[in-house]
């Protein structure tokens, strides 16, 4: 940088070639180690192992993960149902948050659909 202060960032190397390589070699051996599981299996998951322990807390509302899960699940068939929302569609959410903003992404994984958070 000081030899030629007109560089571009873009072109500026902080690594010399071989420390790129071994870094590129650990992090592709490390992600594909990561196995293929998504937020909604992971959750999924979760409610098998402790439906009835406290999965949400907000303000004096608290949900179990088996509450959760069949709340988000009763969104999820009425976007469906009632929108015909499939996988990739964009669905916007234009709420405060609550614990229906949780139930409200939930609902809308399990549905296919992506969720769009739309600011207040």
């Amino acid at each position: 940088i000081v030899c030629n202060p007109g560089s571009r960032l873009g072109d500026l190397t902080l690594l010399r070639t071989i420390e790129k390589e071994e870094l590129l070699v650990r992090s592709t051996g490390f992600f594909s180690a990561i196995p293929e599981v998504t937020i909604m299996d992971l959750f999924d998951s979760q409610v098998s192992k402790t439906p009835t322990a406290v999965a949400l807390v907000y303000g004096d509302t608290e949900l179990s993960y088996i509450d959760l899960y069949d709340r988000s699940n009763c969104l999820a068939s009425h976007l469906q149902n009632h929108y015909h929302i499939s996988t990739g569609d964009y669905v916007g959410v234009m709420q405060d948050r609550s614990d229906w903003s949780i139930i409200s992404i939930l609902g809308i994984l399990k549905s296919g659909g992506v969720y769009v958070p739309i600011d207040v």
